[in-house]
């Protein structure tokens, strides 16, 4: 079974999740955004760097004389800028360890006993042990933060603190057993979602605990990429260290040996974000039909223009295009009063409440870029016979004038040509749709992006998707 489309892809796969116009992103992970929280020193650390350099000459004695007194200084500084980093992934594996916990404590525990009901004795209950991996989690990283609290309490200019990262390995196989589960797990809580009353429990049971909880959603993502974490206080270190320093080549070494485990991991975390996302469009999006299934992938999520083809000019009719790995769906801004909750919580993640209006079915559609002549219609101005009247002797008197003479934006996008029915097709809505006696009607469907580097990425991939997707079709009864 090809998961999404196959292993061979995962650099394109990679490269869907930075579309610049996706509105789908990990932004609103404070750790994926900054892990460290990590804020330079400024003048008010003065008196901790004269403490240091006081250090200093304890280490080096008389060799600190060789150097000015600014170049004391910058070592002195960069010695508390690796101190502070060092103080900031301790706080950021507290509070990560804190949200593990809490997570546990709060939603898995409450998983458990809904299932224990006695009202939900006869509904087909759902293997829970994928969630267990939150635990070897917790371990971990409470060892990680005991071994980096234990450097901090002994802290100095001259301080060794590889070895204190020596056991990442140990944390990346723990995270490698998380990603192979997190198909299980998105698998396990979609089925939880589908009975309507576990939903409506769960979200009483928000607000209950002391301590703020977020979505459940927000706990599901928060690990998938919590490792460049520490590839990024690595970084920091070794930017800090003097390369004189007994530690530099060992914390260099350790660098690049950790870098090479999360590389060789990059795949699964892109594989468990895209999987994540169909969860999360399922959960968000009204009346979403689409599904989460152990090979259901998201790949594409972005606001582009349906081209209206009696007027190809028009930039109004702007959807929400989500392309899976097995199909293309278009949304569009919810404006009703019925999904306030819904509403709410987008509003906290900056991100419009839509609502599923159609699906293109890709089995039959050719995809092609469009065509320069489409192209340039799409750029040109209409004017009311009145204005050009007016503007008659202004535009006669600028044609001559290079200066005032600005070229069109360039208009990019792509236009699928679809035969059968689809949910988005009607006869007053498509131009050139065509039809002889028994032949299936073909329609077009033109999609405007915002910039070729987005045309490129869209028109590649949906490529590939329609590939797979009629080869799928060809092997199903194989």
């Amino acid at each position: 079974m090809v998961s999404h489309l196959d292993s061979k892809e995962s650099n394109y796969t990679a490269s869907t999740i930075s579309n610049s116009t996706s509105e789908h992103t990990l932004s609103s992970n404070s750790y994926l955004e900054d892990p460290l929280g990590l804020s330079l020193l400024n003048g008010q650390q003065l008196i901790d760097d004269l403490a240091i350099i006081d250090d200093l000459y304890d280490i080096y004695g008389q060799e600190v004389d060789c150097f000015d007194g600014e170049s004391v200084a910058v070592v002195a500084r960069n010695v508390a800028n690796k101190h502070k980093v060092l103080q900031d992934l301790c706080q950021s594996e507290s509070d990560y360890i804190d949200d593990l916990l809490h997570f546990q404590q709060h939603y898995i525990h409450f998983i458990v006993q809904w299932l224990e009901e006695p009202s939900n004795n006869k509904i087909e209950k759902p293997p829970l042990t994928c969630l267990y991996i939150y635990q070897d989690l917790v371990s971990a990283h409470r060892q990680l933060l005991k071994q980096l609290a234990e450097r901090l309490k002994i802290w100095g200019a001259g301080q060794i603190i590889s070895d204190s990262f020596s056991n990442l390995n140990l944390l990346v196989n723990v995270y490698q057993d998380y990603l192979l589960n997190y198909s299980n797990i998105m698998v396990v809580i979609s089925k939880l979602y589908s009975f309507p009353s576990f939903a409506k429990s769960l979200e009483s049971q928000i607000g209950i605990s002391d301590r703020y909880t977020h979505d459940l959603l927000y706990y599901l993502r928060l690990p998938i990429f919590r490792l460049q974490t520490y590839t990024q206080a690595l970084s920091l270190l070794i930017q800090f260290s003097d390369p004189l320093h007994i530690d530099y080549e060992a914390l260099k070494a350790v660098s690049h040996s950790f870098k090479h485990l999360v590389a060789q991991n990059q795949e699964r975390m892109v594989d468990a974000q895209t999987h994540y996302q169909v969860l999360e469009a399922h959960r968000t999006i009204t009346n979403c039909p689409v599904l989460v299934t152990p090979t259901r992938r998201l790949l594409l999520k972005s606001r582009l223009i349906k081209v209206d083809l009696d007027d190809l000019s028009s930039t109004a009719d702007i959807r929400t295009y989500i392309l899976y790995n097995d199909q293309l769906i278009f949304c569009k801004k919810d404006t009703s009063n019925s999904n306030n909750k819904k509403q709410q919580q987008h509003q906290q993640q900056q991100q419009p409440v839509l609502q599923y209006k159609g699906v293109v079915d890709l089995l039959y559609c050719d995809l092609r870029v469009l065509s320069p002549a489409v192209c340039a219609k799409m750029v040109e101005v209409k004017r009311s016979l009145l204005s050009s009247f007016r503007s008659s002797k202004k535009s006669s008197a600028d044609a001559n004038d290079p200066r005032k003479a600005v070229p069109p934006s360039p208009a990019y996008g792509f236009e699928l040509i679809i035969s059968e029915n689809n949910m988005d097709i009607t006869p007053s809505n498509f131009e050139n749709a065509t039809s002889t006696s028994g032949a299936p009607l073909k329609r077009r469907h033109i999609i405007r992006t915002q910039s070729l580097e987005e045309q490129t990425l869209w028109v590649e991939t949906l490529r590939k998707v329609i590939q797979h997707i009629k080869w799928m079709q060809a092997n199903k009864n194989q």
